[in-house]
């Protein structure tokens, strides 16, 4: 079940038109969300509230004992929506939000039609609706221009005291900080990691560093045509000794609006791992995902296959996958009014596999 939290994240930056899914780091994101769902392990209840247009809240208890409480601030007023099932997977198979840059300043609203009108009266209604039409475009301009500076903070503490934390800030339009860290309260081993998104037209660039691991990465994904996109990462880190990478493709066709399909195929040669995964709409409101992973010098591959399945006029959302390396999974979300509740069975292959299951209720 989506997190309520990491909901109000994807729809600020859907609002501010931050593109997330054309970097690097997300080109797998379409199967991921299909066949990487997170099956509950355990019975949970969380409470959601909005306490305003800024600020948005979560509470969490866990059985047999765990608590957390969490918050997300906005410095933009966020149109928060009722979560959608499925809105995860329509928004990485949805088509690209356009780069177009704003034209600033907006050219004052002139109507040659007043001077046609023959009665005062109305003149003056139509210089009223001019004045209004003016006055709502110049809000709509300071909002476009709060929206490529906006930031976004979000915490959580648990009940162990240690503390996660995420902020988020717009540099520019096509420029964004993101850090996210990890505070124990009983050792000082937090863990940060920063990243730096920039992007033109064409070329999405992401600079990385991850403190616990003194790990330094850059990548970079390119727009080759209308449906192609290419790149590869770099990265050098010290605990692990020596530099990594890889590199990767992307092939995205939008049949119709309500179809489309994604093909991605990744490769580190230093490790010899290929990974391949094939996306699509099979009908209105149902996915499927394939992936197959193999690695030249060993044994650990896998082939799976995953569909998601939301019947129309139905709050409900079906997951099913099968892993050769992970075994089965099923999980099924349902929305009641305000209440969501997600119930979950994974179980691996073999007599020494573990078997999962779980039951989790929001209230909003």
């Amino acid at each position: 079940m989506i997190d309520f939290l990491k909901y109000c994240f994807q729809i600020f930056n859907k609002e501010t038109d931050w593109e997330e899914n054309n970097y690097y780091s997300t080109l797998c994101a379409a199967s991921k969300q299909i066949l990487d769902f997170k099956v509950p392990s355990s019975c949970s209840m969380s409470i959601e509230k909005s306490i305003s247009p800024h600020l948005k809240s979560n509470y969490i208890i866990s059985l047999p004992n765990k608590r957390s409480v969490g918050f997300l601030f906005t410095s933009l007023p966020q149109n928060l929506t009722p979560i959608h099932l499925g809105y995860e997977t329509q928004n990485v198979m949805r088509k690209e939000i356009s780069d177009t840059p704003p034209n600033y300043p907006l050219k004052p609203i002139d109507n040659k039609n007043v001077k046609t009108f023959q009665l005062k009266s109305q003149k003056e209604k139509e210089l009223k609706r001019l004045k209004e039409l003016e006055e709502k475009n110049k809000l709509n301009e300071e909002y476009e221009k709060k929206k490529y500076k906006s930031y976004l903070l979000c915490g959580r503490l648990h009940e162990d005291m240690h503390i996660e934390g995420l902020f988020s800030k717009r540099i520019k339009r096509n420029v964004l900080f993101a850090s996210t860290a990890i505070i124990p309260w009983y050792t000082n081993q937090t863990i940060v990691k920063n990243q730096l998104f920039f992007h033109n037209s064409r070329i999405y660039n992401e600079l990385n560093y991850l403190s616990d691991k003194n790990l330094i990465g850059y990548n970079s994904l390119f727009k080759l045509t209308g449906n192609w996109h290419a790149g590869g990462e770099l990265y050098l880190t010290k605990t692990g000794g020596g530099i990594g990478m890889s590199v990767g493709t992307r092939y995205k066709k939008h049949h119709t609006d309500d179809s489309s399909s994604v093909f991605t195929l990744i490769s580190n040669p230093v490790v010899g791992f290929i990974s391949s995964t094939y996306t699509s709409s099979i009908c209105k409101n149902m996915y499927m995902a394939t992936r197959y992973n193999f690695n030249l010098y060993s044994y650990n591959s896998d082939l799976a296959f995953g569909i998601e399945y939301s019947p129309e006029k139905k709050d409900q959302l079906i997951k099913a996958k099968i892993s050769l390396k992970d075994g089965i999974a099923l999980l099924l979300e349902g929305k009641y009014q305000n209440t969501r509740y997600s119930a979950g069975f994974s179980t691996g292959f073999g007599k020494t596999a573990k078997q999962t299951i779980g039951l989790e209720v929001a209230f909003s």
